[in-house]
């Protein structure tokens, strides 16, 4: 009899059409580093009174499944998840050629004004404020990268402020940021727009997932109605961009037949994304784009979303979940360094914990670096309040770290959540390369 290890293992998802019900067709094979998802009784015992001291009855009066998936970014890879995590899907890619677009104004803010056509979407739709757009096509190289749409007035005029001048691959942006010249009036030129969002949504999103213990026996762990309660990214140095997936399920069984009835899709090729190649930039963008003064060690994000089993008389397991309001919190790790006081560093920082004040925008940036064409995932707090400030000394030998707690709000102008009207306080752009 051979025994199992862990090594001979496969995890397969799917997204359900119907919360706890097996999800069909072809699930998705998944990447990760470990799973421990498990089928958990809820019991209590008998309060009658029992002369014999012994252990009364473990009376079971509900069940449900939980665990957790620990892994290592990659893009693509795990967009899906993401999604469910966020309880939205992505938005559709942008994909925009605009044929006229002129750039005026000063500073790393212009105004872009589509002159002969609506290519930027009427209000609530394609572009919308808040949103971190990619652009290619500009004359002046300096004018491509990404930019984060400030307002969007109309179909055709926008108020954007450059984030990244260029579209670099690999190169890191020195301190201060950005590292390089600012945009400049340019048009009318035709260039291309990518760019889609993925924000907070109000539909609970539920899966299967199955785990073959072994390649070589009958043997399938089951979970259905998984739902992420919990998302959690750490951005570290030195390290691997680690990715956290916590869930909350219906039930779990072992079983000897798949509940796939086809051979599940391979798993991405994709490469791995580490903190020295593949992190462009974290900022805090509270006053100047052009003065932010930050050297980051670490960056965190958890998106908490509050997840309640929603039982009923005569069911084992819960028949839905409640999606309750989302707690997105975070940390920043820095040096502490003379800055001079700069937007940005630990003193402007600190004072603003001191004072509670909210900060707006803590943006991050990641590429695969593939290339002069990869694709970058940009993280964007759209406001955010310290919640805990610090500057541990912790012996001999050991830098000074400034370190910070936050929590995101929402801010009233992001307005591209799934409601053209809604706030939003956290999205992550995923940004190919404009075709």
């Amino acid at each position: 009899m051979a025994l199992g290890q862990a090594s001979t293992t496969q995890l397969r998802f799917k997204k359900e059409t119907t919360f706890g019900t097996a999800a069909a067709g072809t699930y998705q094979l998944l990447r990760y580093n470990s799973c421990d998802f498990r089928h958990t009784n809820e019991t209590v015992v008998s309060d009658q009174i029992n002369s014999t001291r012994e252990p009364g009855d473990a009376i079971r009066i509900n069940a449900r499944a939980e665990g957790s998936i620990a892994t290592e970014f990659s893009h693509d890879t795990y967009d899906t998840l993401m999604a469910g995590a966020f309880h939205q899907d992505f938005s559709a890619e942008l994909g925009i050629t605009a044929s006229t677009v002129t750039l005026t104004g000063s500073g790393v803010s212009r105004t872009w004004t589509n002159t002969a056509g609506t290519d930027f979407g009427a209000i609530g739709f394609g572009i919308m404020a808040g949103d971190v757009i990619r652009c290619r096509g500009f004359t002046n190289a300096a004018n491509n990268g990404l930019w984060y749409v400030s307002t969007k007035t109309s179909a055709t005029v926008m108020l954007c402020t450059q984030i990244q001048t260029g579209d670099q691959a690999t190169v890191q942006d020195a301190v201060p940021a950005p590292a390089s010249t600012s945009p400049v009036n340019e048009g009318p030129t035709s260039i291309k727009i990518s760019g889609k969002r993925l924000v907070l949504g109000p539909t609970l999103q539920s899966f299967s997932f199955e785990k073959a213990l072994d390649l070589d026996a009958d043997l399938y762990e089951q979970f259905l109605g998984c739902c992420v309660s919990r998302w959690n990214m750490n951005v570290a140095i030195p390290g691997k961009i680690e990715l956290g997936f916590d869930v909350i399920g219906k039930q779990g069984s072992l079983v000897r037949t798949p509940a796939i009835g086809a051979s599940p899709t391979a798993v991405t090729t994709t490469g791995i994304l580490e903190t020295v190649d593949h992190v462009q930039f974290v900022r805090d963008w509270t006053t100047s784009a052009s003065g932010n003064y930050i050297r980051p060690l670490a960056f965190t994000l958890s998106v908490d979303n509050a997840l309640a089993p929603q039982p009923q008389l005569g069911y084992l397991g819960p028949i839905a979940m409640r999606l309750d309001r989302a707690n997105i919190t975070g940390t920043l790790r820095m040096y502490v360094e003379d800055d001079g006081s700069q937007p940005g560093g630990v003193f402007d920082l600190y004072a603003s914990a001191v004072a509670s004040t909210n900060r707006n925008r803590i943006i991050a940036c990641l590429t695969d670096g593939i290339a002069s064409t990869p694709t970058k995932y940009v993280i964007v707090i759209q406001k955010y309040r310290i919640t805990n400030a610090r500057i541990p000394v912790q012996g001999n030998a050991n830098d000074l770290i400034f370190e910070l707690d936050f929590a995101a709000q929402v801010d009233p102008l992001a307005i591209n959540g799934p409601v053209s009207a809604n706030g939003t306080s956290v999205a992550i752009h995923k940004l190919i390369y404009p075709a």
